[in-house]
């Protein structure tokens, strides 16, 4: 078979293709982490897809395929290239489209049957040689004149010589020189495969230039004999491939010339095909593979008889050549095709497919934040809609064929979500699905899983006032007065606000002690001590009020709080690093010279313990130590145990009290 569809026989799949006539065999009802979520099986049917293929059992089967296929009645006139060494073969593309006539293939010594046999169907009655006798030698040549063909040698004394050749066969054909050439690398072949289907649709010919960027002497001559200077040189390939020197060597023949280049074979080529769109008029696209060039040598001049590019791909298609395809490609509203050359072998169908921007929906869920989800899938061309489920509920349905993202939000807690997401597509009235899902698992953060047993029972103390455990001791002052501990007042949106801060602000190299220090300064240095004078008492009621209360919050994202919120919020970030801390709610006092208490004040701080004894943290801007971190043991044993150096007028000055364990975000825990 020639010329055969690509079919594709597909079947339902946690990511894979299955298409059908309905989307209603039946459902699977299943319940995980307390969504619903519905699996559907579906029947497979073959699906035709938007391609043909082209090719033969060999390099010279597949160029006679295309000769079939390019001329079914016949052609006067046949191009012969050497099908092993594509020096003198690639400049052939404009000569053959100019002659009507199709580029088949041979070796150099003996004229193959599936060559002959075209000839033979063709009816023609000229060949014309593309080479000297080294690249195809009389004994083929003699071989042709036997059948009463008129043979035409087309030669140099090398590539560069028989290009200057094919260029002058062309101009007499036209009668009159291109207006336009090409002049690409002569020490590989991509860049002339690629240029081979739009200087045929443009009749200019294609010159061989070495690395250097030297024009050859044939070369110089063919253009000094066009008898005026032209219109455009076209330079294929960067400087690596062909030099900056070109651009002086081709100043005498021609009024411009630019360079169209890319970092590689399929970037160059997808460059050229975008820059002459618009002298592409047939919608089909034509692809063959980039590795090796007979296949693509005897289809570029199809592609350039139906006015179509020529594209190259080995594998996937690259990005570049996906924005290409989403603008120039095969798509439903088009009604068009790729057609590939050559068998799978050269152009597997999961090129095809990925060329069609046929691809698996291939369905990613990531996290944002707490309540969240970002969806994420491949692009389709075919595509008519989309529907995204959440467990079994429908939550999307999208039309636009680019739109290949998705934020779900209002999600909840530590439960894990499963999402799918349903492709539709048409083929020929055909309805398909695709179907693919994805899950979302999401790590619990509640503080309960990071207290220890005492704090546990500690939960709830302040929201319901009955504390569990509240002791008598002495504050700094000698006066007696009640301690309590509480717990941290959270929400469930507190755990991700720490993971972004911790994100922004901590660095790879900072220690746990060091993070603490870095959060206890930045607390004192940002936020707003709020009181009833300046208007922040008002403002922490109204977020008590509306439900979006809570230290993490007050500190972290609305910088403002009193002293429960400043130690409630390192608490929270200490238990958010590994440590065992809790808030704990108190009395501070002051006396007089003569020890007289003049007053005393309800004061929240933290305590955390570290190998089994337990300190108190401050954080505040309100303290008389400005950023200083207070480290010490229980509360009451501050002003009688410990010591501090600091530094005043430049001498080292012992002081006690609160112990400065930090200063600019240095620390030891």
């Amino acid at each position: 078979m020639i010329k055969k569809r690509l079919l594709s026989t597909v079947c339902a799949a946690a990511v894979g293709f299955s298409c059908l006539t309905g989307f209603s065999a039946f459902a699977q009802t299943s319940t995980e982490n307390g969504l619903s979520s519905q699996s559907a099986s579906i029947n497979a049917v073959q699906l035709d897809l938007p391609s043909e293929r082209i090719s033969g059992s060999n390099r010279y089967a597949t160029a006679a395929a295309v000769s079939q296929t390019a001329y079914p009645n016949g052609a006067q006139n046949v191009v012969l290239a050497n099908a092993q060494t594509y020096a003198d073969a690639l400049c052939g593309s404009p000569l053959a489209k100019a002659l009507k006539a199709p580029i088949l293939l041979n070796p150099t010594d003996i004229l193959v049957k599936e060559t002959e046999a075209e000839i033979d169907r063709l009816g023609a009655k000229t060949v014309y040689i593309l080479g000297g006798t080294g690249v195809i030698d009389e004994t083929v040549e003699e071989k042709l004149k036997d059948k009463k063909l008129n043979v035409i040698r087309i030669a140099g004394e090398d590539r560069y010589g028989t290009c200057a050749q094919a260029a002058e066969t062309l101009q007499k054909i036209a009668g009159k020189p291109s207006l336009t050439a090409f002049f690409v690398s002569a020490k590989d072949f991509p860049d002339a495969l690629s240029v081979s289907s739009i200087a045929a649709v443009k009749d200019s010919p294609i010159f061989y230039v070495d690395e250097s960027g030297k024009l050859d002497d044939s070369v110089k001559d063919y253009l000094a004999n066009c008898g005026r200077k032209l219109g455009f040189a076209y330079i294929i390939g960067g400087s690596g491939a062909i030099g900056d020197d070109i651009f002086e060597e081709v100043k005498p023949y021609f009024n411009e010339s630019g360079r169209y280049g890319g970092s590689n074979r399929y970037e160059t080529n997808t460059r050229i095909n975008t820059a002459f769109n618009t002298f592409f008029k047939g919608k089909d696209i034509y692809l063959a593979m980039g590795k090796n060039f007979p296949d693509a040598l005897a289809g570029g001049v199809l592609a350039a008889q139906n006015g179509s590019p020529l594209m190259l791909a080995d594998g996937e298609v690259s990005t570049k050549q996906v924005e290409y395809l989403k603008t120039f490609g095969v798509t439903l509203e088009k009604g068009n095709k790729m057609i590939a050359f050559g068998g799978e072998a050269a152009v597997p169908e999961s090129t095809v497919r990925s060329a069609l921007l046929i691809s698996d929906p291939a369905l990613a869920v990531t996290a944002d934040g707490d309540t969240k989800a970002v969806l994420k899938w491949n692009y389709n061309s075919y595509i008519t809609s989309y529907q995204l489920y959440r467990g079994s509920a429908l939550i999307a349905t999208i039309t636009d064929p680019s739109q290949i993202t998705y934020v779900d939000s209002g999600l909840k807690g530590d439960i894990s979500y499963t999402y799918r997401i349903v492709y539709n597509y048409t083929f020929n009235n055909i309805k398909c699905v695709s179907d693919a899902s994805a899950e979302l698992k999401r790590k619990g953060f509640d503080y309960h899983e990071l207290l220890d047993p005492v704090n546990t029972a500690r939960l709830n103390s302040e929201k319901n006032n009955t504390p569990k455990y509240s002791f008598k001791t002495e504050n700094a002052q000698s006066a007696s007065s009640t301690y309590t501990y509480y717990d941290i007042r959270y929400s469930l949106n507190d755990w991700a606000t720490l993971e972004r801060f911790a994100k922004e602000h901590f660095t790879a190299d900072m220690s746990k002690a060091e993070k603490v220090a870095y959060t206890v300064n930045w607390i004192n240095k940002n936020v707003w001590y709020g009181t009833v004078a300046d208007g922040g008492w008002a403002k922490i009621m109204a977020m008590s009020q509306n439900g979006t209360f809570s230290y993490v919050n007050c500190i972290f994202n609305y910088k403002i709080g009193q002293c429960n919120c400043y130690n409630g919020a390192l608490a929270s970030m200490m238990l958010y690093l590994g440590y065992d801390a809790h808030l704990v709610c108190g009395y501070r006092g002051k006396v007089n010279a003569s020890g007289t208490i003049t007053s005393k004040w309800q004061h929240f701080w933290c305590e955390v313990k570290i190998n089994g004894q337990t300190y108190v943290m401050e954080a505040g801007n309100y303290g008389e130590d400005g950023d200083w971190m207070h480290v010490c043991e229980l509360y009451k044993d501050v002003e009688d145990k410990y010591t501090y150096t600091e530094k005043v007028n430049g001498k080292d000055v012992t002081k006690t009290g609160w112990r400065g364990y930090l200063k600019n975000g240095k620390i030891a825990l």
